[in-house]
């Protein structure tokens, strides 16, 4: 088997088209790989979210902290510079994107997934008014 073949298995999914949800792809990883307080994901937080960094940080240090606390299995990660996303990753963002049992499920083969299914859309509504803030 090729190398190339070996990382597409690995990274099956293309990264999002969409600017914004490849930032929050790599704040994820960021925080997921480096530790919840991240010093380089705050500063990208800053200069994406402008003063009103703080809220969408801390969601989503909330929404990676309850998706840790209630999975019963590992989730696979890329590095932060892969050139394509994992299906967890893909999970992770449908999960935000549109908060739904079946996905928090799958992603986390937990069957309570409340807390996290709370903190996905308290992160869904920041992001969607950072993104129509001026």
């Amino acid at each position: 088997m090729s190398d190339t073949h070996s990382h597409r298995c690995a990274l099956p999914l293309m990264l999002p088209e969409d600017r914004d949800e490849r930032l929050l792809l790599v704040l994820l990883r960021r925080m997921a790989i480096h530790g919840l307080h991240d010093a380089r994901a705050g500063w990208m937080a800053l200069e994406n979210y402008g003063i009103g960094f703080r809220k969408p940080l801390v969601l989503m240090r909330c929404f990676l902290h309850e998706l840790a606390s209630a999975s019963k299995r590992n989730i696979r990660l890329a590095p932060c510079c892969a050139p394509r996303m994992t299906r967890d990753e893909g999970l992770m963002l449908a999960a935000i994107d549109l908060p739904s049992l079946d996905v928090l499920e799958a992603l986390t083969d937990a069957g309570d997934v409340s807390r996290v299914m709370s903190a996905a859309h308290a992160l869904r509504g920041e992001l969607v008014r950072a993104a129509s803030a001026p």
